[in-house]
């Protein structure tokens, strides 16, 4: 795929936005790095940040667009035009962002999802969501990757496609990657612990033992607090997952003690 040229406004808006920035460090002593120097390295990353929020957008949106029709004959709810009127109104929030970039701003720092702010309608999003699936049920691991960071953007709150894009990611052999994503449904939905279990494969699978071994634990303290939650099967947590865990735990122990 032909790598995407940022919108015209990207420099400009990154220029502005490192100059508030570093303005508002005024107090602090920049130390090694000039004023000049720091704003351009603060506007050097954000740059980078709306370049890459930019291709994951278009990218995502392409795979979705060519996946979806594949869904119709068996989600007839499923309303193309629908989401192609929705996908419009995303591509021209994107498109225009220097426009009403205090609004976008000022979402994430709200906590309003991007696709709220665009009125994109949740029958999209499940659309948009069943097409991502089908991508990953398949094994189509890069393109569901695309499609799961575009949901990201659309929708930051939402532990499923982080977690999906986690295990996308780790299919992939991006764990780091995957390490992130994990970290961000820990983020939005502290009660799940399954993204410590996947994080310690990732950290099995680049070697820190005693990573994988903490993320287990972690795992394990979360299920300490969920476990009396009336939405939990406190049964199923203390007789299989919890066991399980332990049991994984020591199999990483037994491994970290023949390196030894």
């Amino acid at each position: 795929m032909a790598k995407q040229q940022p919108h015209p406004w990207v420099d400009e808006i990154a220029a502005s936005l490192a100059t508030d920035i570093v303005e508002g460090e005024e107090q602090k002593e920049l130390q090694i790095l000039s004023k000049q120097a720091e704003t351009e390295r603060v506007k050097l990353q954000i740059r980078e940040a709306l370049v890459e929020t930019q291709q994951k957008v278009e990218n995502g949106a392409k795979i979705i667009s060519e996946t979806l029709p594949k869904l119709v004959a068996t989600h007839p709810e499923i309303s193309l035009n629908n989401i192609a009127a929705d996908f419009d109104r995303v591509m021209q929030f994107f498109a225009t962002l220097d426009q009403h970039m205090d609004q976008y701003i000022g979402g994430l720092m709200a906590g309003t999802s991007i696709y709220k702010i665009c009125h994109i309608s949740d029958a999209t999003m499940e659309a948009l969501y069943q097409g991502t699936k089908y991508l990953y049920e398949n094994q189509c691991y890069e393109e569901a990757s695309n499609a799961l960071s575009f949901l990201t953007i659309l929708d930051s709150q939402n532990y499923v496609f982080w977690m999906l894009l986690g295990n996308a990611e780790f299919f992939r052999k991006n764990y780091q990657t995957a390490l992130v994503a994990y970290a961000m449904v820990a983020l939005v939905d502290p009660t799940q612990f399954a993204c410590h279990l996947y994080s310690s494969k990732c950290y099995e699978e680049t070697n820190d033992l005693d990573l994988a071994i903490n993320a287990l634990d972690v795992a394990l303290a979360v299920l300490d607090v969920i476990k009396n939650d009336p939405s939990q099967d406190p049964r199923k947590i203390k007789n299989e997952i919890t066991p399980t865990i332990m049991r994984e735990r020591e199999r990483l122990l037994n491994k970290q003690r023949g390196r030894k």
